[in-house]
């Protein structure tokens, strides 16, 4: 049966985004009442807004619209300034819409059980600004209609194959008379001119295609994710609110919106920052009057700032208040009672343990409970989101300066920019904004010790490690061979690459250049480098490893200086599989092995491929669209260069039918995927590999 129709999916779209816009703008306006824009753009949100509920006949939101208008109308004619009381009557209005707007939600098709109710579940609710950004949608249609304009150019040279096909049956037509000859060159040369037309009509319309496509891919990965700026608006309505209920003066500031998230995660941490928030503004900002008398100004200061580290990204609340008071955390724990909570147990705890008990006690330093603080449940709240993102909390307070409480999440999908390196036959992509600088130097000036490599830059001596080193997977299979770059007489390239434990040298073979990236974590089982966070898809399709910055300094500075063994070239194995999954997996054990491995995503690439390079082995999939294992196995059997070269099918196809059908197209090997084996497999790759 067929889902109801939504008559509210475009109207919920328009509503939040207007809702979002009208919220931003009129804390601007409380900030900077003077702006003479402010409020005649807000009237044409509202308007807009009242317009489109009409339309789908909501008209508690549409009044609701109008009275935002009557509220902002006399500010445009008469001139005033907003008043506080005008504001809080336009935001009350826009709570009322929000609530208003929710039950128009379609009904999810599966709620998570990890999830908070109260987070919604449609893909285009999930946060203010969850949509996409209207450049990234401009982006996509963008893209798509070049590639239509390329399909359509593409049918043009149909008409041109269909003259060519009429001069070809020419051509094979039987001929009579002396003019024979004449007549067939002249047929052929004008074939020869469409032909060459065509091809390079094809050529272009194709490459074109490729990148567009390429484009609208990349266009449509970065709009499955969130900026974190959709967390400020709501974040400062908090403090503004906050403040407002405690008789304080706040002012909230948001650094690092352009870091893109999972909207899951992000709805998540919403409500965690919204609780951080509330503390910096209950425990930590002093009324206007005691921040005076401390030399600081009236206003308040609350910051979040959202960076990236690797595959993590911090969320730091800042505050510039009073700093956690020690003394009424010892009273609360004191007061709360349990295992070593006696008054001189408390007081032998130094700031940081207090902290610490504050962060996992359950306790509240506030006097009296209110709507904002009071019952010892808002970091517990913390705590607990953080829990499940498998976040790490830290506190740090300074008497009289503020408090930072930090909150470290794992990622598995963000958007980054990266700078794109070739090491070793190998594409690595390192997150841009951990990329001090790149440089070429002299092999011969790096510097070998006891304790590693080193190069030195702007007079500093830096641990130094080539991609190709910090890559290599730990194991006793490990049989890889390192060429030192000292060995080699050109210039190299080498990446200067910053975390929090410092700076260090990533030696390269090749700087690609810059782009964006959208990283995915690997594959369940997958086995990878320390230092890597997870993959992107290049143009085909192919995975490309993305580099964590922190892992990779902390592993050049704890690598010793590698042994320089004899150096003695890798076996070239193809694997031809369609699934992404599993050419990573067989890749990743096969150059754990030593082996160099390539990879192909159809049966069609891989015999050209077979085709450009001797290989010592094939892993072939059965199931692939298009040609299948069988015919690819068949087609080098046919193929007097590739007939010799040994071939496993790895598939999901356990039949003694397809066994059969294996061994009679010529495979040597039939591995099914639910009986693999790494051992097993690792040997009968190397006996074929071996075999005479």
């Amino acid at each position: 049966m067929a889902a109801p129709k939504d008559p509210y999916r475009y109207f919920r779209i328009e509503a939040r985004d207007l809702l979002d816009q009208l919220g931003r703008g009129v804390l601007a306006l409380e900030k900077n009442s003077s702006d003479a824009q402010a409020v005649p753009k807000l009237l044409r949100l509202a308007h807009t807004l009242k317009g489109a509920a009409r339309v789908v006949k909501q008209r508690e939101i549409a009044d609701a619209a109008h009275a935002i208008e009557e509220v902002l109308a006399p500010l445009r004619e008469g001139g005033q300034p907003a008043q506080r009381t005008q504001i809080d009557q336009v935001l009350a209005r826009l709570d009322d819409i929000g609530t208003r707007l929710a039950p128009l939600a379609a009904p999810p098709v599966a709620a998570s059980p990890d999830l908070p109710a109260a987070l919604p579940t449609t893909p285009e609710a999930a946060l203010p600004g969850g949509r996409g950004d209207s450049a990234e949608r401009e982006a996509l249609l963008d893209g798509l209609a070049q590639t239509h304009a390329q399909v359509t150019a593409l049918r043009q040279g149909v008409a041109t194959a269909q003259q060519a096909r009429g001069l070809v049956d020419l051509l094979a037509a039987p001929r009579q008379g002396a003019h024979t000859a004449a007549t067939t060159q002249s047929v052929a040369d004008e074939l020869r001119t469409l032909l060459g037309g065509l091809e390079r009509r094809l050529a272009t319309s194709l490459d074109q295609i490729d990148r567009e496509l390429q484009q609208v891919r990349d266009t449509a990965e970065q709009l499955h994710l969130v900026p974190a700026a959709a967390l400020f608006m709501p974040l400062e309505r908090t403090a503004r609110d906050a403040g407002q209920a405690l008789g304080k003066q706040v002012v909230f500031e948001g650094h690092g919106g352009d870091v893109r998230l999972d909207a899951q995660v992000l709805g998540l941490l919403q409500g965690a920052l919204v609780q951080m928030v509330r503390n910096a503004v209950a425990h930590g900002i002093e009324p206007a009057a005691q921040r005076l008398a401390a030399g600081k100004p009236p206003q308040g200061q609350v910051r979040l700032d959202v960076t990236r580290q690797g595959r993590r990204v911090v969320f730091c609340c800042s505050d510039d208040g009073a700093g956690v008071d020690l003394d009424a955390v010892r009273r609360a724990a004191q007061r709360k009672g349990g295992p070593a909570t006696t008054p001189q147990a408390l007081e032998a705890l130094d700031a940081q343990a207090l902290v610490h008990l504050l962060l996992h006690g359950g306790l509240s330093t506030a006097m009296q409970v209110t709507e904002v603080a009071g019952r010892g449940i808002g970091l517990d709240l913390v705590r607990d989101i953080a829990q499940r993102l498998g976040a790490e909390l830290t506190v740090r307070t300074v008497a009289g300066q503020g408090t930072r409480l930090q909150m470290t999440v794992p990622v598995s999908i963000a958007a980054l920019q990266v700078l794109e390196v070739q090491g070793a036959g190998t594409v690595a992509a390192i997150p841009l904004d951990s990329v001090r600088c790149t440089l070429r130097y002299d092999p011969r000036r790096i510097a070998r010790t006891a304790q590693g490599d080193s190069l030195v830059h702007d007079g500093q001596a830096l641990p130094f490690i080539t991609l190709a080193r910090a890559l290599q997977a730990p194991g006793p299979t490990t049989t890889t061979t390192t060429t030192t770059i000292a060995a080699a007489t050109r210039l190299g390239s080498a990446v200067i690459v910053q975390s929090s434990h410092g700076l260090a040298a990533l030696g390269v073979d090749r700087l690609l250049g810059a782009a964006s990236v959208v990283m995915r974590p690997l594959p369940d089982l997958t086995p990878a480098a320390a230092v890597v966070a997870g993959a992107s898809l290049d143009a085909r399709g192919q995975p490309q490893l993305v580099l964590d910055p922190e892992a990779l300094v902390q592993q050049a500075r704890r690598a010793g200086a590698p042994p320089v063994p004899a150096e003695t070239p890798r076996v070239p194995v193809l694997v031809v599989d369609d699934s992404l999954t599993t050419r990573m997996l067989e890749q990743s054990i096969l150059e754990s092995a030593g082996y160099l491995v390539h990879a192909a995503v159809s049966a069609e690439d891989g015999l050209e491929r077979a085709r450009q390079q001797r290989y010592a082995l094939f892993l072939v999939d059965v199931e692939m669209p298009g040609m299948d294992g069988f015919g690819f196995i068949e087609c080098t059997r046919a193929d007097p260069q590739l007939r010799e070269v040994p071939a496993i099918l790895v598939t999901s196809r356990a039949s003694p039918e397809d066994r059969r059908r294996g061994r009679e197209v010529g495979a040597q090997g039939y591995i099914v995927k639910s009986e693999f084996a790494q051992a097993e497999f690792l040997q009968r790759v190397q006996e074929l590999v071996n075999a005479p």
